[in-house]
């Protein structure tokens, strides 16, 4: 009951808006009933009468919670992913694979711009071969065959931080396929 008077009251409430400007809206909202959480999208839209005036509005609206749930979930999937993938103890990185080409970063965690000096918005403008001295270039070609047979590479690396400092590095580097795409995970 305490439900429907609210609803009583929201519809009213836009009536009187509706009628007074003649355009519509769609709301999404939560309401508790009988204890449990349901999400509504209700959809309202104004009813001309006589000489075109606007009379009523029309109400329609839809249960979305199941939706709802399932985006809230993702969501706190994604949050999980972000907390585990930026407190990771080692850098971690992905970068896209373009003709059997690097290609360039899309995504960084914390530790690879701490340690090279970037901010994540740089580092996604560049690829690995941006970051690297050019004895570790040369090992490219053979690392990409490596990883194109066994979809994995292990190998020492130098990279070259932002202002200029020299850092060996071991990097595990994992060839795999993501929404489609050929993408290394280092």
């Amino acid at each position: 009951n305490t439900a429907l008077t609210r609803f009583d009251n929201f519809s009213y409430t836009f009536h009187l808006g509706i009628c007074e400007t003649g355009e519509g809206c769609i709301i999404e909202s939560k309401t508790i009933i009988q204890g449990k959480e349901y999400y509504f999208s209700t959809n309202i839209q104004p009813m001309p009468v006589k000489n075109g005036e606007i009379g009523a509005v029309q109400l329609i609206a839809r249960d979305i919670t199941p939706m709802k749930k399932v985006q809230n979930a993702l969501e706190k999937s994604e949050e999980k992913f972000r907390e585990v993938f930026h407190n990771a103890n080692d850098g971690i990185s992905l970068h896209h694979v373009d003709e059997g080409l690097l290609g360039n970063f899309s995504e960084v965690n914390d530790v690879v711009c701490q340690r090279l000096g970037y901010s994540k918005e740089e580092l996604l403008l560049m690829s690995p071969l941006d970051i690297i001295n050019p004895e570790t270039k040369e090992k490219m070609p053979g690392i990409m065959l490596e990883l194109n047979s066994n979809k994995r590479a292990t190998f020492e690396a130098v990279q070259i931080t932002k202002d200029g400092e020299l850092i060996t590095t071991e990097i595990s580097n994992h060839l795999f396929n993501l929404q489609g795409k050929e993408m290394i995970m280092s």
